[in-house]
């Protein structure tokens, strides 16, 4: 592959997925019952890749060529006969091929997190015919009934992923600039909205502020001045929904942690690529919950204008953050509490669509 190369049309990346270092996607001991659907994913997919590349001065004062965007590609796998008839541990998940930037979802695993409306999945879903290299019926009929699989869940997993991406910028800058107090309430924030989500599928449903209180108060740690505390007031809790919950709650805790020692690191144009994802992740989540579906290519989206005036730093960071994010933040939290769509999936239709694809694989 030409490292410096910039893809333009559909046949230059079919030409690419033609080439030997591609040669896995055609290997019938990983896929026996071969591909379903084969695109892009990532800057590609979102018509946010870099057009040209730049001369720029590298960290030892040299002028370079920049890198060009990363091609992601992404697949769904038919399920072996084994995946369908034979007992669960024995169920092939993915393949992923990290030199190539390749992640390929056998369908048991793509159709589990199709009902969890987990961002990345539901992209594949959003691509245009021109993106997608490798189609089947099956992956046409997936695509046509991906509907059936949306709920009110966006709100969380788009917010969530958001949040992930507006961590990452705010823990990048808090070394300077951020108190320690409000990088406090920003992961109290993301640790409600992952409490709520996993509240969401338990049996018993706590009472949050009430029950279960997790809020910002005195520490009496030396090196903070506020932090995260919870109060906890329950009965005969299941264990076990009590388990997800504290997961939930952890998870993000170690996250914000891992990001703040990492993001040390980032460059500027990291912050910026971070804050066009985060524009991009919560115009999508509005967008499904509006009832407009999933569009993956923001061109086609109207709002690839913004996305690239961010990445290229023509809009600052600051006014992403505390002008462009709110906004929309509040355009998002509207969209949830005026959906069309249902809390839960219908899962009588989405069941006979998981089951009509398989009755199709059994008989390949």
């Amino acid at each position: 592959m030409d490292t410096k190369k910039i893809y333009k049309t559909k046949e230059d990346f079919v030409e690419l997925l033609n080439s030997e270092q591609y040669d896995f996607l055609r290997n019938k001991d990983i896929f026996p019952n071969g591909l379903m659907m084969v695109g892009l994913g990532g800057s590609y997919a979102y018509d946010t890749n870099k057009k040209e590349l730049k001369v720029v001065m590298d960290e030892s004062g040299n002028l370079i060529e920049e890198e060009p965007s990363d091609v992601d590609i992404r697949g769904i796998a038919f399920n072996t006969r084994e995946n369908i008839l034979f007992i669960k541990d024995f169920e092939i998940e993915q393949y992923e091929d990290e030199a190539t930037d390749t992640t390929v979802y056998f369908f048991n695993k793509y159709a589990k997190l199709l009902y969890t409306c987990n961002p990345n999945i539901l992209e594949i879903m959003g691509l245009s015919q021109e993106k997608i290299f490798f189609d089947s019926y099956a992956a046409r009929f997936l695509r046509e009934n991906a509907h059936h699989f949306l709920t009110r869940k966006v709100y969380y997993t788009f917010g969530r992923y958001a949040e992930d991406q507006l961590g990452r910028v705010q823990n990048a800058l808090a070394r300077d600039s951020m108190a320690q107090v409000e990088k406090e309430m920003h992961i109290l924030k993301s640790v409600r909205r992952q409490m709520e989500q996993a509240m969401q599928n338990a049996s018993r449903k706590l009472k949050i502020d009430e029950e279960f209180k997790v809020y910002i108060a005195d520490s009496i740690k030396e090196d903070m001045d506020k932090e995260i505390v919870v109060d906890a007031r329950f009965k005969a809790f299941p264990l076990r929904d009590f388990t997800a919950v504290l997961n939930s709650m952890l998870q993000t805790v170690k996250l914000y942690g891992k990001l703040n020692e990492r993001n040390r690191k980032k460059s500027q144009e990291k912050l910026e690529k971070h804050c066009m994802h985060l524009v991009r992740l919560m115009k999508m989540g509005t967008e499904i919950l509006s009832g407009k579906g999933i569009i993956t290519s923001r061109k086609e989206a109207g709002d690839i204008d913004l996305l690239l005036k961010i990445r290229n730093g023509e809009i600052p960071i600051s006014v992403v953050l505390t002008e462009i994010y709110p906004e929309l933040s509040k355009e998002l939290e509207y969209s949830f509490r005026n959906s069309v769509l249902p809390d839960e999936t219908n899962y009588d239709n989405t069941k006979e669509i998981i089951m009509h694809i398989n009755e199709l694989t059994l008989k390949k």
